[in-house]
């Protein structure tokens, strides 16, 4: 007996919404439902259970980059932020003002130590390295550090901590 044009197209419809898994006989079968245990999913891709003692932290870096007091502009700005739940690295040019800013969103425990380090590269000058910590705290979910990067300031190895 031959399926009704309108049974075809229903069965065609049910394959391509993979609901039907398609036969070489030109029969379609029910595709089983597939179950996977929640542990092991977060456990194949990689996330870790959630911490109630986890707390989610915008850093916000923001100054200038000058040499002699003058704005530096097009200065390679890179920032890193480390906490023992999470680590980032974004980099940003400062503006015709010399002046940047970014934001990081941070994992980190609370009251744990953040730390940070602030490079400023210009093809003229050295490389300057900053470097801080601040203690997360759950009542602080906003974190604003504003550093002014001076290049006149630098010693000979190019480094203030």
């Amino acid at each position: 007996m031959k399926p009704s044009r309108s049974s075809s197209h229903e069965i065609r419809r049910a394959v391509s919404a993979g609901l039907l898994a398609p036969m070489l006989c030109g029969v379609a079968a029910a595709v089983p439902p597939r179950y996977v245990e929640p542990q092991n999913l977060a456990a194949d891709m990689g996330v870790k259970p959630a911490d109630a003692n986890v707390h989610v932290f915008t850093y916000t870096f923001s100054g200038q980059a000058t040499d002699n007091g003058q704005p530096c502009a097009k200065t390679n700005i890179v920032i890193r932020v480390n906490s023992s739940q999470s680590a980032q690295l974004k980099s940003v040019t400062t503006q015709n003002d010399g002046r940047y800013s970014i934001s990081f969103r941070i994992s980190a425990l609370q009251n744990e130590p953040v730390q940070w380090s602030i490079e400023a590269h210009r093809r003229d000058l050295p490389t300057l390295k900053l470097e801080g910590q601040r203690i997360t705290m759950q009542e602080q979910e906003n974190v604003e550090i504003d550093r002014t990067v001076e290049f006149a300031a630098l010693p000979f190895d190019s480094t203030l901590q």
